[in-house]
Parts: C-alpha cells; sequence; structure tokens
C-alpha cells in the first residue's frame, strides 16, 4: 500500500473519531446542566470540528491544521468542564483559583479521544509530509516550507488551553480568571481577560491556518 493510499485511509478514519467526538459532546449539552455560553462555545467549534474533518478528506495541509485546532479545542473544553462548581471561592489563593480552570474533572475519557484524534491528525500531516517531499527535485523546499508549516501550527495549538480557559469556557472560568488576574493586581480584570484571551484566539487560528502570520505573531508578542 503507498504512502497516499495510508494517507487517504487515515483521514477517513479522522473522520470516523470526529464524528464520534462530536457525538459525545452532543450527548453531554444536551443532557448535562451547562450554562449557555459553554454550549454556544463548544457548539461552533464542534461545527467547525466537523467541517474540518471533511476538509482533511482531501488532503489539505491547511485543513489538517484546521482539524488540528478544532480538535484541540473542543477537547480542552470538554476536558476542563466542570458540572458542579464550588458554590463558594472566597479566600482561594491565585494559586488555587488557576487551578480551578487549569485543570479539572471534566468529561471522564474525553481527554483520552482527544489524545487519540489528535495522533491521527498528527500521522495524517507525516503521511502527507511525506507524500509532498517525495519528488528529488523538490524535496529541499517541500521540507522546509512543511517544517515551518509544523512550528506555525505546533505554537498556534499552545495557545488553545488560554483562550480555551479565558473566553470559552463559561462564565465560571471567566469568573475565576478575572478574580486571578485581579489578584495579580491587573486593573479592569474583566477587560483584561477578555483581551487577552481574544488575543490568543486570534494569534491561534491566524497562526494554525498561515493567515497574516506576520501580523498575527506581532499580536501574539505584544
Amino acid at each position: 500500500m503507498s504512502i497516499d493510499d495510508c494517507a487517504r485511509w487515515l483521514s477517513r478514519a479522522t473522520l470516523a473519531v470526529a464524528i464520534i467526538m462530536i457525538g459525545w459532546g452532543l450527548s453531554v449539552v444536551l443532557r448535562q446542566p451547562v450554562t449557555t455560553w459553554f454550549t454556544a462555545s463548544a457548539t461552533i467549534w464542534m461545527a467547525l470540528l466537523l467541517i474540518s474533518a471533511f476538509w482533511q478528506l482531501r488532503g489539505s495541509f491547511t485543513a489538517i491544521a484546521a482539524s488540528a485546532l478544532a480538535t484541540a479545542v473542543v477537547a480542552r473544553l470538554f476536558s476542563i468542564l466542570r458540572l458542579n462548581p464550588p458554590a463558594s471561592i472566597a479566600g482561594l489563593s491565585a494559586q488555587d483559583l488557576d487551578l480551578q480552570v487549569a485543570t479539572g474533572p471534566g468529561v471522564p475519557g474525553f481527554e483520552l479521544l482527544g489524545w487519540f484524534l489528535g495522533a491521527l491528525v498528527f500521522v495524517h500531516f507525516i503521511l502527507r509530509a511525506a507524500s509532498a517531499a517525495a519528488p528529488a527535485d523538490s524535496r529541499e523546499v517541500s521540507l522546509n516550507a512543511l517544517a515551518l508549516t509544523f512550528i506555525r501550527v505546533y505554537v498556534g495549538l499552545m495557545l488553545v488551553p488560554h483562550f480555551g480557559s479565558h473566553i470559552l469556557g463559561g462564565p465560571f472560568q471567566f469568573k475565576i480568571y478575572t478574580l486571578y488576574f485581579a489578584s495579580l493586581g491587573m486593573p479592569l480584570p474583566a477587560m483584561q481577560v477578555a483581551l487577552a484571551g481574544s488575543i490568543e484566539l486570534i494569534c491561534a487560528i491566524g497562526l494554525t491556518l498561515g493567515l497574516f502570520t506576520r501580523p498575527v505573531a506581532l499580536l501574539g508578542s505584544v
């Protein structure tokens, strides 16, 4: 079996697992007492995951990158979800406040499914990269471009835990980070959280998909 054939089969497996993740996520949203904020965030990103999962069947590197980003966001949202947040967070230290949203019980098993789907997307990228770099006349150029693509996507995915908690997780997470920023002495903490989350989201999308990468990188460094 050729590399292209393996990549095609892997893209179909990626689609199947993505549909399983989306179905699982929808069952949580519909059956569990989640907030409207979380429901909206999760629904939007599950829709993007579905679109990118079908798109990556064509073998586009941009589609594979979009699948990686959507997978990471959906997995992050459900992995840190707190269905029963504490009634009071008064008196908690800055570190304790951060732990309330940086980690969480989440939906049992969802994180493992996210890692599995992420691994499929990564292997799909490797196979497509190997196929693209196969011709000897363009191997060096292809390898350089693919290495740059991998670095962009990697840096973009590193921002997912931040904006996923800052602005997508729901009112509990937003309140926690507002108190956390306030405990650090930052002025207008709610605005700071919203601004930080928005910048992180824009940078993640721009870097992962290769959109306006220089202005986005400059924005993220500010």
